[in-house]
This record gives structure tokens, C-alpha cells and sequence, in this order.
């Protein structure tokens, strides 16, 4: 049995989101990430050829747009996305935490990401 700790962890960072990854063990196949959006700002949009994330809101409130559609999220929300769906972040004044479990497991080789363009920028991060 290892114990690890995330403040191990080195971030990667793609635009304002910093995230820590976490690659459980093979027999999971599945990789936890957890992510910190500063204040007023938003991810890279993206999406995954072959990966499936569950998110989970650990701080914060704002949007998230899937697919085009636009989802107010909170601290507490849980939400599905399958492969192959676009999927952008937005932060509000407190920023936005979350937790991520992508499946199968991302390889750092060869990510299974593509960043796209977004088909709309939100004027404000703030709730509507």
C-alpha cells in the first residue's frame, strides 16, 4: 500500500485551468483529475475521442457549456459526459473547483484530447 498526496502532484496547465492528474491503478482504467479555474475566466473547449468524464462541483458556481448548451453548475452538481462531446468551462468571481473521473485512463504519451473552437464566448462569467 502507497499513501500519496496531490500537493505532489505537478499541475499541468492548458490556458487558465491548472489541473493535477491522477492515474489509478490499472485495474480501474481511469484517470482523476482535479482542476482549479481562477476568478471571471474560462477553459480551453474540448472534448475526448474515446473518454468519458463524471465531473464533480467541489467549489464554486457558474456554466458549463456541453455540446452548445449552456448548464449553470454549483458546488455539490454532478454531471456526465460522454466521448466525443465538446464541453467548456466558465468560472465566476470565486473561481471553480472540480473533480473529474475520465475513463478509460488518459496516457500522457498520446491524450486523448482535441481543443475546439468555441462556438460562443459568453459576454460575463456571472450568473444570468
Amino acid at each position: 500500500m502507497v499513501i500519496n498526496n496531490i500537493e505532489n502532484i505537478t499541475p499541468t496547465v492548458r490556458g487558465d485551468l491548472k489541473s493535477k492528474m491522477i492515474k489509478v491503478f490499472k485495474e480501474f482504467n481511469i484517470t482523476i483529475s482535479i482542476s482549479f479555474l481562477p476568478s471571471n475566466s474560462s477553459t480551453l473547449g474540448n472534448c475526448h475521442n474515446h473518454t468519458s468524464e463524471v465531473i464533480y462541483i467541489i467549489k464554486g458556481e457558474s456554466f458549463v457549456d456541453i455540446n452548445g448548451k449552456e448548464f449553470k453548475i454549483k458546488a455539490g452538481d454532478y454531471f456526465f459526459v460522454p466521448a466525443d462531446i465538446d464541453h467548456k468551462f466558465y468560472s465566476s468571481d470565486n473561481g471553480l473547483e472540480l473533480l473529474a473521473f475520465l475513463s478509460p485512463a488518459l496516457d500522457p504519451k498520446n491524450p486523448d484530447i482535441k481543443n475546439i473552437a468555441s462556438t460562443q464566448e459568453r459576454t460575463s462569467n456571472k450568473a444570468i
